[in-house]
């Protein structure tokens, strides 16, 4: 009996490991997709930044060229 408790203790114990394994890898998988996602949306946010700061630039030398 001993002998037979111990067998199915041992493919459980490998099957929650193995879980805690597959679940930790898909947690992993899912940080690095959503730090992608933000170093994307930064670099969006600094584009359009950069567009807006070039946009001033040319309004305000537009209006400096109408008052001349």
């Amino acid at each position: 009996m001993k002998d037979r408790r111990g067998f199915i203790q041992i493919p459980l114990l490998i099957a929650i490991v193995v879980g805690v394994l597959v679940l930790s890898g898909q947690d992993i998988s899912v940080l690095r997709q959503y730090q992608k996602s933000q170093q994307e949306n930064i670099a969006k946010e600094q584009q359009a930044q950069e567009q807006q700061k070039a946009l001033e630039q040319a309004q305000a030398e537009i209006d400096k060229l109408k008052q001349e």
